[in-house]
């Protein structure tokens, strides 16, 4: 995102009280970071590269219940 990373989004929109189920993917695996990210509040997160099952299971955690996305 050129005005933003996903993580100031994040927090933004926490500031702001608004509520979004949000998956942030991150290449960077470091202390500092996964403090970051925590604070961020995302639903989930995935360090790259991550698998297709990953994806789906951070997916579903976002939406909800009645999904009906494959297994």
């Amino acid at each position: 995102m050129p005005a933003m990373t996903g993580i100031e989004l994040c927090r933004k929109m926490i500031e702001s009280g608004r509520s979004l189920p949000t998956i942030l993917i991150s290449g960077r695996d470091d202390p500092q970071t996964r403090k970051i990210i925590r604070e961020a509040k995302p639903i989930a997160s995935l360090l790259k590269p991550f698998d297709e099952k990953s994806l789906l299971r951070a997916i579903r955690k976002a939406l909800p219940a009645h999904s009906n996305l494959p297994n």
